[in-house]
């Protein structure tokens, strides 16, 4: 394992191999937030305060779409972000917001 650290940020690589589970539950004890492309049913068994699951969908026989579903608590909300991304942005910057906010509250 290698570690590192600079003013604005700090990251953590593992060599070898290590499994989804692993790697969920590492994330689920220093994460609040978890993004995951493909996999949605392991990740949905992990306790995060917001999960981002991205996916290709198929739509006809030649072309497929890219879908975006967001749970917030029990909340979901679904984004076609072949049409844009402008209401998952949206989503994602009230939600950074709302936790500045209970921040300034604590």
């Amino acid at each position: 394992m290698s570690m590192g650290r600079s003013p604005s940020k700090s990251f953590i690589s593992i060599g070898g191999y290590v499994d989804l589970r692993g790697l969920l539950n590492l994330a689920e004890n220093h994460s609040s937030v978890c993004i995951v492309e493909g996999f949605a049913r392991e990740a949905s068994a992990m306790e995060f305060d917001v999960r981002i699951y991205l996916q290709w969908k198929q739509v006809g026989q030649e072309s497929s779409a890219v879908y975006a579903m967001v749970e917030v608590g029990k909340e979901v909300h679904d984004f076609d972000l072949m049409n844009g991304s402008i209401g998952l942005v949206n989503l994602i910057a009230s939600l950074i917001e709302d936790q500045g906010n209970n921040r300034k509250s604590s």
